[in-house]
């Protein structure tokens, strides 16, 4: 076990903090009164600092562990193809008129950006124009690929 300053422990607080990680207590004192203990981690602590974070929530709390934890994403949910909800809202217009060769999409983001695109058969984007368009081509590719 050590003690030491406040003053002191500033100077040299990275010497004292291995001590506490090779498993010494460090005892802070001011005006020789104990203030403050550095002490190892807790046997079973994460030493990854979010993981530490989450685990002290779950310790108060403040928040549920997950039940189940899967190493696999969800199963994408099936969407309608693009062709299919085209010739969908024909028929629901009583229109007749075969599906266009090119559409042309403007999309307005959340954030306000504006995006102007041009899209063919088989609905995968084609010439995107407008500012910040980028991250929005990729996720309008996924959403637009006709299956």
């Amino acid at each position: 076990m050590h003690a030491i300053g406040i003053e002191a422990l500033k100077n040299r607080l990275s010497e004292f903090v291995r001590l506490a990680g090779r498993g010494e207590t460090v005892l802070v004192t001011d005006r020789d009164r104990v203030v403050a203990e550095l002490v190892p981690p807790r046997e079973g602590r994460s030493l990854s600092v979010p993981d530490a974070f989450l685990a002290e929530l779950v310790r108060q709390g403040c928040v549920t562990a997950p039940r189940f934890v899967s190493v696999t994403p969800p199963p994408r949910i099936p969407v309608q193809p693009t062709e299919e909800a085209l010739a969908d809202l024909a028929r629901d217009r009583g229109d007749s008129r075969p599906l266009p060769s090119v559409l042309e999409v403007s999309v307005t983001t959340a954030a306000g950006l504006h995006v102007d695109a041009c899209v063919a058969p088989p609905y995968r984007l084609v010439q995107p124009n407008g500012p910040g368009c980028a991250p929005i081509c990729r996720q309008a590719r996924i959403e637009l690929i006709a299956r």
